[in-house]
């Protein structure tokens, strides 16, 4: 995750860059250094609905296995 994060920030250095993050422990360590031009927010606990990725398996779900 920190690669990325530095990678993303040295891409757009003269931008600021405000990235949404869920649960997963590499997106909450402690360890992670976020860089100046980046904001990261972090979803609730539990909200599916404001996490794109759950609607995809939503689809999945009705078209597989329905």
């Amino acid at each position: 995750m920190q690669l990325f994060l530095d990678e993303v920030a040295a891409r757009h250095a003269t931008d600021r860059i405000v990235m949404i993050t869920d649960g997963a422990g590499w997106h909450r360590s402690e360890a992670l250094v976020i860089p100046k031009n980046m904001r990261l927010i972090k979803l609730p606990p539990y909200a599916p609905e404001l996490n794109p990725v759950e609607h995809l398996w939503d689809i999945i779900k009705r078209k597989a296995f329905s």
